[in-house]
């Protein structure tokens, strides 16, 4: 969706017309509107940024001056060969369905 078309949602009528007219705001907006309440926040990206997209993402969040600790916690990762993409990019845990197959892998790859 673009962001035009994002911007031209209601995204308060849903919850009460109380909130008719409120905007959806963009990622930023929320991190720039949280910054100033002292919110931590968790990002989830759905797709793997190439390095220049996951450097402007980051260099976007320095801009708003966040004190951004970044940990890489990919989820669901349930097959071996994803594991093995994880521990060469050197995420900080991995979320997955099967722990103990995970556990032998990683046990056996990792050590």
């Amino acid at each position: 969706m673009s962001l035009t078309a994002l911007r031209a949602l209601d995204a308060g009528r849903w919850f009460s017309t109380r909130y008719a007219g409120v905007k959806v705001l963009t990622l930023f907006e929320v991190l720039d509107l949280g910054r100033t309440r002292g919110a931590r926040f968790l990002v989830e990206l759905k797709t793997r940024p190439t390095q220049q997209q996951m450097d402007a993402f980051l260099n976007r969040i320095g801009w708003l001056g966040l004190a951004a600790s970044i940990q890489v916690r990919p989820w669901t990762v349930d097959r071996t060969r994803a594991w093995r993409r994880m521990a060469t990019d050197k995420v900080e845990a991995t979320i997955t369905n099967r722990p103990k197959r995970y556990l032998s892998w990683a046990r056996s790859v990792c050590s």
